[in-house]
């Protein structure tokens, strides 16, 4: 059975986390997302993502630590 491919999107804008989480689910991918890079940080070490979309500019979290962590994971 195919595994569906999961995006994590993290992103503090609400709006800008609805439309990407509504284009990526009408293209048949499994949407997470997180409100900052600090609880997008908590979602790639408890679930397996295999594509992170993330804002750069974040007030907890800014995006570059979060690529940053992904890639030393």
């Amino acid at each position: 059975m195919e595994r569906t491919i999961q995006v994590l999107v993290i992103d503090d804008d609400r709006l800008i986390r609805v439309l990407l989480r509504d284009i990526l689910e009408s293209a048949g991918l499994e949407v997470l997302e997180a409100a900052g890079g600090r609880p997008g940080l908590r979602y790639l070490r408890a679930a397996r993502c295999d594509l992170v979309i993330t804002d750069l500019l974040m007030p907890d979290v800014d995006g570059v630590a979060v690529i940053r962590e992904v890639t030393r994971e």
